[in-house]
């Protein structure tokens, strides 16, 4: 959900909740009436508190008013009733709120950014683990250096990865803080950089099958005789070279087989950015043979467990696996075999970073502004073409019969 603007929420009438900052809405009631409304958490439970109609009010006072009562509530207080117990403590003992009440605050402002729910679970689960569970009921002010490399550097060597991640986590926590006014620095920024031992960067990538076995493996994945949904996915999500996600979620209302177009929304794109896939001839036949699927949800790949669903996170990885190419390959690795296989045609680099999604970046994204359609539909049917040589016969097989049960 992008944030509105201020000289956007004039033309915002139908009703509804629009995100105008970090856990501030314009709440457009049905009359048509316009109201700010935060929503926060108060002692463990969800509040939403009115902030005042607009235009009377306008987004900058709406915004000075949300910050003022997410610094309450850190404080301890309740900016509904007005009543604080820890505030009341704080100018007895002189306490700042603690280290973890910091972070929940930090987590629900972050939320709102991150499309996967288990994002913000691992998240939760890391800190706990091995920051809240130390400093948790530390008040932020009399956290220090120390305790923050006595987290830090007994992960920095033997887990490396986990230990830079556990320190971006830590080092939001202290950003907001200062923000607060609690703290004068970011003890998890570079002012310990000196103190943390160096590591030996070890580049991993994700494995990726040569392009060359990628027909022989979807070969394997229609003789598997299993899900329907899950093998058609599979080889949709390689003929696309598409992310797993975006496979999973896919719908009917995003095709267009007049224009032969897949367009899938900014909302399920990584770069925000909404993407169009040329539609080839093996995307056809997946779409024949998943006809007899739909559920009413309007997945193109509903889960079969889980009715009005798509496929679970998992099913593609299962798959792959029982066909025997586990060890070879990802499902992420796929969209490097079509990489390595434009790099090796001399598809040019910007049809081939495009075919993927990926953002163009520095100056000449400035001037980057075509999705080139027209070029990347004829590399990817040489791609249809390459995958497809071994199992396309079976797929029109398998078409055949649908077509004589159906009669």
């Amino acid at each position: 959900m992008r944030l509105l603007k201020s000289n956007q929420l004039n033309a915002i009438n139908q009703p509804g909740m629009y995100r105008v900052a970090l856990g501030l809405y314009l709440r457009v009631a049905p009359g048509g009436s316009k109201q700010f409304v935060q929503r926060i958490m108060i002692q463990g439970k969800r509040c939403d508190i009115g902030l005042g109609g607009w235009p009377a009010t306008s987004l900058t006072e709406a915004k000075e008013k949300a910050i003022c009562n997410r610094a309450e509530v850190l404080a301890g207080g309740n900016p509904i009733t007005g009543r604080s117990t820890l505030k009341q403590t704080k100018k007895r003992d002189n306490l700042l709120p603690s280290f973890a009440q910091i972070q929940e605050e930090t987590l629900d402002n972050l939320k709102v950014t991150w499309r996967n729910p288990k994002t913000g679970k691992n998240w939760k689960e890391g800190m706990d683990k091995y920051v809240t569970s130390v400093i948790g009921n530390t008040p932020i002010d009399e956290v220090s250096r120390e305790d923050v490399l006595n987290i830090l550097v007994p992960l920095w060597i033997d887990k490396p990865n986990l230990a830079r991640k556990t320190r971006q986590r830590m080092s939001a926590v202290f950003k907001l803080a200062m923000a607060y006014g609690y703290i004068d620095s970011n003890l998890a920024g570079e002012a310990i950089d000196g103190a943390l031992p160096k590591q030996n960067p070890k580049k991993s990538h994700h494995r990726a099958l040569p392009y060359s076995r990628v027909p022989r493996m979807l070969e394997a994945v229609w003789k598997a005789d299993v899900n329907m949904a899950a093998m058609a996915a599979i080889c949709w999500l390689t003929l696309t070279a598409c992310r797993s996600s975006e496979a999973r979620n896919a719908k009917w209302t995003e095709i267009n087989l007049k224009n032969r177009i897949w367009k899938i929304p900014s909302s399920r794109m990584k770069a925000n950015k909404e993407h169009r896939v040329p539609i080839t001839e093996g995307m056809i036949l997946i779409l024949e043979i998943v006809k007899p699927l739909k559920d009413g949800s309007g997945y193109l790949f509903p889960s079969t467990r889980c009715p009005r669903n798509p496929l679970g996170e998992n099913s593609f990885s299962h798959l792959i696996r029982y066909v025997g190419y586990g060890k070879q390959t990802t499902i992420h690795g796929l969209r490097s075999s079509f990489r390595d296989w434009a790099a090796e045609k001399g598809v040019s680099r910007e049809l081939a970073e495009q075919a993927l999604a990926h953002s163009v970046q520095g100056v000449e994204a400035s001037y980057f502004r075509s999705d080139l359609l027209r070029k990347r539909r004829a590399v990817m049917k040489q791609w249809d073409e390459h995958c497809m040589k071994k199992c396309r016969k079976i797929l029109e097989n398998l078409i055949e019969q649908i077509n004589q049960e159906s009669e």
